[in-house]
């Protein structure tokens, strides 16, 4: 029997948590560069108490991973440093927000 990915079925949104371990593994981003993310805001802990504590800790949502993914991509396809993806990651996010803005704006007009 084929093994099953932990990931393969697993809805990313606010309400799933994960661990940070499960983070990584399924960013295949170094340790270390997911923390220091975590450092820069890209990943905050769903307990804000948790701040206080390490990264490796902490729980966060499972959109994380999707924002973990999209952070490996940029690092491989364009090289960027730590602050550099930090930066990408905040741009794109502001992008999406707006796109899905514009869309339910779209939704509202007469036809």
């Amino acid at each position: 029997m084929a093994k099953k990915d932990p990931y393969e079925l697993q809805f990313l949104d606010d309400a799933t948590l994960v661990s940070f371990a499960d983070l990584v593994a399924a960013s295949g981003l170094a340790m270390e560069l997911v923390v220091e993310l975590a450092e820069h805001g890209v990943f905050e802990p769903v307990d804000r108490g948790m701040r206080a504590q390490p990264p490796a800790e902490w729980r966060v949502t499972s959109h994380s991973l999707f924002i973990a993914r999209r952070a490996a991509r940029l690092r491989q396809d364009f090289g960027l440093d730590t602050s550099g993806i930090a930066l990408a990651l905040s741009l794109l996010e502001r992008i999406d927000e707006l796109e899905r803005r514009l869309h339910d704006l779209q939704c509202q007009l007469p036809r």
